[in-house]
This record gives C-alpha cells, structure tokens and sequence, in this order.
C-alpha cells in the first residue's frame, strides 16, 4: 500500500483543503472550503489534482448571462470542445451542456 499524499492546506482552483476525512476505494477524500461562496464540500485527491473539481457544486452551477451563452453557441457552432470551453470560462461542463441544449432548441 502506497503513503498517502497530503494536500491539507493546498489550493486547487477555488477549493482549500481542509483536511482528510478518510480513504474511499483507495481514493483520499478531503473536506473543503469553497473560497467563492463559503461553502464546504467534500471531494477526492484525484478530481482536486487532476482539475476536475474547481469549485463547489453550488458554484459550478451557477447561472451563465446571456452574453456568456452566445459566446458559448458561437464557439460550440465553431466546433470547439465542449470540455474546453468550460475550462477556457471556468464553468461546468455541465453548464456548457445545457446551454447547447437550449440554443439547440431555438
């Protein structure tokens, strides 16, 4: 069995780690603080690191203007990558997925 990697005290995007909550399927779970909203959340070392997780759910699902969206539709027309686009804007895949969905239906 390998040691364990601590991050407690890392910032990861909008996340700070908290602290270590226990081993999961031999994923690390951490509770932490969403630094935008003052939220805690918890999530594993491997989404933290690997940049899947950048802020809390709450946060992640936050409501996009309707400029966002037409730069969205626009670059989506264009044929860039959906999980691009939500880096690039720091947003949610999912939200780059509804926002498709809904321009899609106009």
């Amino acid at each position: 069995m390998s040691k364990r990697i601590d991050i407690t005290g890392k910032i990861f995007s909008d996340i700070y780690v908290l602290e270590f909550i226990r081993s999961e399927n031999t994923h690390a779970k951490y509770k932490c603080l969403c630094m935008s909203c003052n939220t805690v959340t918890h999530t594993t070392r491997a989404n933290l690191v690997s940049g899947n997780t950048k802020s809390c759910q709450k946060c992640g699902n936050k409501k996009i203007n309707y400029i966002q969206e037409h730069e969205i539709f626009t670059r989506l027309k264009n044929g860039d990558n959906k999980s691009q686009i939500a880096r690039e804007m720091n947003l949610s895949r999912k939200a780059i997925y509804r926002v498709a969905r809904e321009w899609a239906d106009q």
